[in-house]
């Protein structure tokens, strides 16, 4: 029992209850058990939502489409040239299609691919995806004018 006598203590309370020494020890007792519960009962959901935001946020950055720049052309734009070359960056990990046709992309995720064009106007259908992700689809209007260029008049 840890040498505690069972002296009596007078308590502050308005009846005036006696209470042992040993009675105190066993309800601090009690007290610092419950609290070392609540710690570890609270350390434990910490650790299960930090690990299910981590699966989560993990879950969500693979679904998620890929991201795709066209650096040339910008949409609309009119051109005099029959032949474009198309410049942009995506993701290096993902397939790029252009009109439904395969572009090759650099270990950076750029490209550079030349296209010959149509009189009049020219849709230019980029579809990206990665392995386990959505499509990202990308629709660029391109306007070949061959009257325009006044060389070709002559």
């Amino acid at each position: 029992m840890l040498g505690f006598t069972s002296k009596k203590i007078q308590t502050s309370n308005a009846d005036k209850e006696a209470v042992s020494v040993w009675d105190v020890y066993q309800n601090t007792e009690k007290i610092i058990k419950t609290g070392r519960l609540k710690f570890r009962l609270v350390f434990w959901i910490i650790i299960f939502i930090s690990i299910l935001g981590y699966m989560s946020f993990q879950v969500l950055s693979i679904s998620k489409p890929p991201y795709i720049e066209i650096y040339y052309p910008q949409n609309d734009t009119v051109v005099e040239n029959g032949v474009i070359n198309i410049k942009g960056k995506t993701e290096p990990e993902s397939t790029l299609l252009l009109n439904n046709k395969p572009i090759y992309i650099d270990s950076d995720g750029y490209f550079d691919e030349t296209l010959v064009l149509n009189p009049g106007v020219n849709v230019l259908t980029f579809e990206a995806e990665r392995r386990y992700s959505k499509k990202k689809i990308v629709k660029i209007n391109v306007y070949y004018s061959p009257d325009s260029n006044p060389l070709a008049q002559n």
